[in-house]
């Protein structure tokens, strides 16, 4: 995976919308450490895909794009209910997501 294209990409996506509100924040961390990987790795109880792995360990252990669209921006009206724009991909946040996606899955599907 090209890491500086993934970074560029979103080097260009803060930059459009500094063009909209100048309030916008694009944090890129250190990469992960092998002991930071495999401790969730742990905690999750399986692996990491490769890809996300090598992401963490060669890129960044937590990216973040936030940003607010004034209040008088105008948007088509069946986009009228968006007013913020938010990536975050963190090693931290994954045994969390991970909780979240298996409870939504007992509530939904009642397993």
């Amino acid at each position: 995976m090209c890491y500086e294209e993934v970074l560029s990409k979103l080097a260009v996506l803060k930059s459009t919308y500094e063009k909209i509100d100048k309030t916008v924040t694009l944090e890129i961390e250190e990469p992960a450490t092998e002991d930071e990987v495999v401790a969730v790795e742990k905690e999750l109880g399986t692996p990491l895909p490769i890809p996300l792995r090598e992401f963490f360990l060669n890129c960044s252990s937590k990216i973040t794009l936030w940003a607010d669209l004034p209040e008088d921006f105008e948007l088509p009206t069946n986009l009228g209910d968006i007013f913020r724009a938010v990536i975050v991909l963190s090693l931290n946040d994954i045994v969390f997501i991970e909780d979240r996606r298996k409870s939504w899955e007992v509530d939904l599907f009642q397993i």
